[in-house]
């Protein structure tokens, strides 16, 4: 019995392994579902010339039979009918890869959107992953195109075929994807106490009244009755408010796993909700960590409220939630002024918004 167990958990990891590969090498991947890993030599307008893994004489792929390439590097080219050609600079950098390594991966969801977040694991059916100021979130592989892992590796869910028009999208915003992933180191914050090169208090009232105009700017942008011109300049004001625009906010939906926004992305679909009247509340704000110094300099902490949304038609209420959300505070360093000299000031910034639970 016990054998029959251990022959049917290889027989799982290897059907498991079909569908979703990684590999840190070059790999062409075929129109009929094949895949070939190997090195990759060279891309002419008629052939791929690889050496496959495991043989040591050059094949030749005609190139009318590939949907794609991927390198050791996770950089990939498109060549089915409905992509654009790669011109031979896109070539000479996919055969000889030589940029910086990534700091975090990228991961491509089937609707096209593309993600710059920590991996941090995953199992059979989900992927596990930490984005910018700890918001921690997971995806369902079967809603997964790709993976390109900061070492090189990468991985595909599913068939190539079906996964083209998301990696098509990708390809187009790899370039700033890629500058992202640089960057993006994973923050390990110190817990515990730590002295505070500024007053607490007053950075403890500045952090709430952020939160505070931020929950009053959403409420603006929301409502129906707000001129277009208003909500866009409200817009603009609710983004300043955060360290940048590439902030994410987590958002639920009724029988749906939640789905992360830029938060100007999300402030434009909350100003174009399909409600007559939309009615957005916040209370119950308070911290949920002290200020905590990151390698980085910053001092990061994090602030928790519950959020009411409310979406009426005809007068009628037809959807209804209240989420306990998240938000991470991010105090940075800059340089001001003062009598002629520079000195550090600090100032306070929102960052990414996580859903903590339904309430």
């Amino acid at each position: 019995m016990a054998n029959l167990y251990r022959v049917l958990c290889w027989a799982l990891v290897l059907a498991w392994a079909g569908m979703a590969q990684a590999w840190a090498q070059a790999t062409v991947y075929l129109a009929d579902g094949a895949r070939i890993p190997g090195q990759i030599q060279q891309i002419t307008r008629s052939h791929i010339e690889l050496v496959p893994d495991g043989q040591a004489a050059v094949q030749q792929v005609p190139r009318a039979k590939v949907l794609a390439l991927f390198n050791r590097k996770g950089d990939f080219l498109l060549l089915d009918s409905a992509s654009k050609a790669p011109d031979s600079v896109a070539v000479r950098r996919f055969l000889n890869p030589n940029d910086p390594a990534l700091e975090a991966d990228i991961i491509v969801a089937r609707n096209g959107k593309s993600t710059v977040a920590h991996i941090t694991g995953e199992d059979m059916n989900r992927v596990y992953v930490e984005a910018r100021g700890g918001v921690r979130f997971d995806w369902e592989k079967q809603k997964l195109a790709a993976v390109i892992r900061k070492d090189g590796r990468h991985q595909v869910f599913g068939p190539m075929g079906p996964l083209m028009p998301a990696l098509r999208t990708a390809s187009a915003e790899m370039p700033t994807l890629k500058e992202q992933a640089q960057t993006m180191k994973l923050v390990k914050v110190q817990e515990g106490d730590t002295d505070l090169p500024f007053d607490k208090n007053l950075f403890e009232r500045k952090i709430l009244q952020k939160v505070d105009d931020l929950g009053r700017y959403v409420r603006i942008i929301a409502d129906k009755k707000t001129e277009l011109d208003e909500a866009n300049r409200t817009i603009n004001l609710a983004c300043a408010l955060f360290l940048d625009e590439d902030r994410l906010v987590e958002v639920t939906q009724p029988n749906r796993d939640s789905e992360l926004y830029k938060i100007r992305q999300y402030l434009n679909k909350l100003k174009l909700l399909r409600y007559q009247d939309v009615r957005v509340s916040w209370y119950n704000v308070s911290f949920v960590s002290k200020l905590r110094l990151g390698p980085d300099g910053r001092y990061y902490g994090t602030v928790s409220f519950d959020q009411k949304f409310e979406g009426y038609q005809e007068g009628k209420l037809v959807y209804a939630d209240k989420v306990r959300k998240n938000i991470e505070i991010v105090v940075d360093k800059y340089k001001k002024v003062v009598d002629g000299k520079e000195e550090d000031g600090w100032e306070v910034f929102l960052s990414d918004i996580g859903v903590k639970r339904s309430v």
